[in-house]
């Protein structure tokens, strides 16, 4: 073999080196490309599936309609084909999907309406507590007979929401100074009969 076959030889040994690790490289790039399609389908089925009307007031507008275009993507392309003759186009099948306000929306749960319920409700029984107790500082005038064969009525003034136990023994105490037989007695037997 000559020199010039010999390197004849190697330039071609090493054309086919190099035409290998191209043909290995652009293996790699494929595989490569074809991974990251596949992570972008898998991607847009997940995004697809997870594309669902919703009604979830934290979510961004955008995102809402973005969901129910995903959705209903053969609607749009449809609406879009009959639209585009009149120019109207996609934005006004998106100003479609907004919310209804006039749907009633009452039965479902929301948070700030319960917290205000409730703040409202709290309220109202402090308010009647308040009352309650302002009532029961209200004075009675009442009037009751001693018999004890001749009636003696005498007049007491008491706080609403007193006793019996409690009104007995103030009526005892009054008529003790008149009647002898009364300071022996106690306040439980007074509302009897003997």
């Amino acid at each position: 073999m000559s020199a010039e076959e010999y390197q004849a030889a190697v330039d071609d040994a090493a054309n086919a080196n190099r035409a290998l690790i191209r043909n290995k490289e652009e293996k790699e790039r494929l595989a490569k490309q074809g991974e990251e399609e596949r992570k972008k389908e898998r991607e847009a089925k997940r995004k697809k599936k997870a594309a669902v009307l919703s009604f979830n007031i934290d979510e961004d507008e955008n995102e809402e309609e973005t969901s129910f275009i995903l959705k209903n993507k053969k609607r749009i392309n449809d609406s879009s084909d009959k639209e585009a003759s009149t120019g109207a186009g996609s934005d006004a099948f998106r100003k479609k999907t907004k919310k209804n306000p006039s749907v009633v929306t009452d039965f479902l749960p929301d948070q700030e309406r319960d917290m205000a319920i409730e703040s409202e409700k709290q309220r109202l029984r402090d308010e009647w507590k308040a009352k309650q107790e302002e009532i029961k500082k209200d004075k009675l005038l009442v009037t009751y007979s001693y018999w004890d064969g001749s009636g003696h009525r005498k007049d007491i003034t008491v706080t609403k929401g007193t006793t019996i136990g409690k009104f007995l023994q103030a009526v005892k105490d009054q008529l003790a100074d008149s009647f002898r037989n009364i300071k022996n007695a106690s306040a439980d037997s007074l509302g009897t009969r003997y």
